[in-house]
């Protein structure tokens, strides 16, 4: 009876592990391709350097477009701080190592598409501005920023447990802030900005990020949220929905703020540019007696 009973428990794991390996070699649907895309996982690992590499052209562009007498090794300088300040910031707060420091890719990509841009920059800037060169650029754009948000945010999530207060079950308050200064704090260095990015009101930027940290941490991390949206949305069980909900919401943004310029809900997108103002009506002619 024993040796049955153990000749049908064989038998089963044998038809499981062979049910797992025939579900290894099915191809990938085509959503899960685009997910694995856009977060740079699997057989798309290299996309990583595809997104960060357009990341860092557009921040290239605004420093050579705002300060075209700028050094090369102020511009260099200035570019590094600006691609990578705010997960910078970020890990400073947490008491991590800096990332540029130990992803030894990182400023050597920032470093070369700088300097690539500041000895050719008008055919550049000039292919950047055209209508599909704008799309790869905020596509791209988003996408890292995107990546740098939950980064940072997870930072917080692993480094500061051990020293939360019993408050909370899980660090929160850390993980927005951190993943809002992943999002945008590029955007506040070097510190003599100040909050001049915020004079003219929020921005694109800085709204995304708050609503992408905050849904980064109720829909994946809070123990106490995230059940109520799984049992809503019974996919967001797979994490990678969770975080590719994120990448796509910041890349589709923008594209849809192109296509309608009126379109504003979060603020004016900095990358493709503010919206126009209407213009005043025309005073009405007095009418002669």
């Amino acid at each position: 009876m024993l040796d049955l009973a153990a000749a049908v428990i064989g038998a089963q794991q044998r038809a499981a592990k062979a049910k797992v390996a025939v579900e290894a070699l099915e191809p990938p649907m085509l959503h899960e391709t685009i997910r694995d895309i856009f977060l740079c996982q699997g057989d798309f690992g290299w996309m990583w350097y595809v997104f960060l590499t357009g990341f860092c052209m557009a921040n290239c562009r605004v420093i050579l477009s705002s300060k075209p007498d700028i050094t090369y090794t102020q511009g260099i300088t200035l570019a590094v701080v600006t691609c990578y300040g705010g997960s910078t910031l970020a890990a400073i707060l947490c008491g991590h190592p800096v990332v540029f420091l130990f992803n030894q890719a990182l400023v050597p990509v920032a470093c070369t598409v700088f300097s690539v841009m500041y000895m050719i920059p008008m055919p550049i800037i000039a292919v950047m501005n055209s209508g599909i060169g704008s799309i790869l650029i905020s596509t791209t754009y988003e996408t890292m920023r995107c990546h740098v948000l939950m980064g940072s945010a997870a930072i917080a999530a692993k480094t500061l447990p051990a020293f939360i207060s019993d408050t909370y079950p899980v660090p929160g308050v850390a993980c927005l802030v951190c993943g809002i200064l992943g999002g945008c704090g590029g955007a506040f260095l070097p510190f003599d900005k100040g909050v001049t990015p915020l004079d003219k009101g929020y921005n694109w930027r800085v709204a995304s990020a708050v609503l992408c940290s905050a849904w980064m941490q109720f829909a994946m991390r809070d123990p106490n949220t995230s059940k109520y949206v799984l049992s809503v949305f019974p996919v967001f069980e797979d994490t990678r929905w969770v975080s590719f909900a994120a990448v796509a919401f910041c890349a589709c943004v923008p594209l849809l703020q192109a296509a309608l310029p009126w379109f504003r809900p979060l603020g004016d997108n900095p990358l493709m540019g503010a919206a126009k103002p209407a213009k005043p009506a025309a005073p009405e002619s007095k009418k002669k007696d």
